[in-house]
């Protein structure tokens, strides 16, 4: 409903607002410390949030479903969604032979399936965001037709209506499979902010192109809307970096838990300094090769 009524670059943008969301309920539910970089992340998240809502179009036209067949037909929408799907389909491809091949190695040496390199591992994410792209550009022409169809004006009468539907309802579940596969061979520290940021982007280039939302863009609308998309980018990065901190942090506890315990017994057991120091080592290589 909030694609129909709402240009698609500012519902994909404010739908950052589930960051600071994640934030506030992590502390207020499960009692998790706010660090500094939360704090600034909530900060640059809901300035980048207001930035972007004030510099778009806030009185955007409804589009008719004769507007919208005129609009698939135009050169740069049809080069513009060919070239999105070919994309697409080549890199899909492509993953599904460098995963056979992978799957072949793994049987032939007996071992457990190859971790993909990082440029491979990179196009889980490229991929995955150009289809969230793809879903976000449907979803908008289906909440433009279902939105004034449930106030009573049937829009769903045309069998152009079908193909939308059908391409919005194909690629919503493909982008989920996608952004599992993506996570399956990527760190979240690094899939979060890199397919936000490329989903972002594609949303906001196809809006561009496809419903023409930056066409009436004044001076101040060039201004804020670039602006408050720079610094809700950075506001996602920085909600990352707090959870690596965090992550660094927990880690770091758990080993003063466990040298706390370690010189507990020492001191219990009449251990020198010296004999210590050897246990302790000795535990952490031990420790260490039994997390890897």
């Amino acid at each position: 409903l909030a694609l129909g009524i709402a240009p698609q670059s500012v519902v994909t943008l404010v739908g950052s607002w589930a960051l600071v969301v994640n934030a506030l309920a992590a502390r207020v539910v499960v009692g998790e410390k706010l660090i500094p970089t939360d704090v600034a992340a909530v900060f640059f998240i809901i300035a980048g949030i207001l930035c972007t809502v004030f510099g778009s179009n806030r009185n955007p036209a409804p589009w008719t479903l004769e507007q919208l067949m005129l609009q698939y037909r135009k050169d740069s929408v049809e080069a513009m969604l060919w070239s999105l799907g070919i994309v697409i389909i080549l890199i899909v491809l492509f993953l599904r032979y460098d995963f056979v091949r992978r799957r072949a190695y793994a049987r032939k040496h007996d071992v457990a399936l190859p971790h993909p390199s990082r440029p491979i591992s990179m196009l889980y994410c490229v991929v995955a965001a150009m289809v969230a792209t793809n879903t976000v550009l449907f979803g908008k022409a289906f909440g433009e037709l279902l939105f004034p169809s449930l106030l009573g004006d049937n829009k769903f009468t045309d069998v152009f209506t079908v193909l939308i539907v059908a391409c919005f309802l194909v690629s919503l579940p493909s982008q989920l499979v996608l952004i599992n596969l993506s996570l399956s061979v990527n760190d979240v520290l690094f899939h979060t902010p890199n397919f936000y940021v490329m989903w972002n982007l594609g949303s906001v280039l196809t809006g561009a192109v496809f419903y023409e939302e930056t066409k009436t863009f004044g001076v101040l609308n060039w201004i804020l809307f670039p602006v408050g998309a720079a610094i809700l980018f950075v506001g996602v990065g920085l909600v990352n970096v707090a959870l690596w901190q965090k992550m660094n942090m927990a880690k770091e506890e758990m080993e003063a838990m466990r040298l706390a315990e370690a010189e507990k017994h020492v001191w219990q057991d009449g251990i020198s300094s010296g004999q210590m120091w050897k246990h302790q080592c000795a535990y952490e290589e031990w420790y260490l090769s039994a997390v890897e």
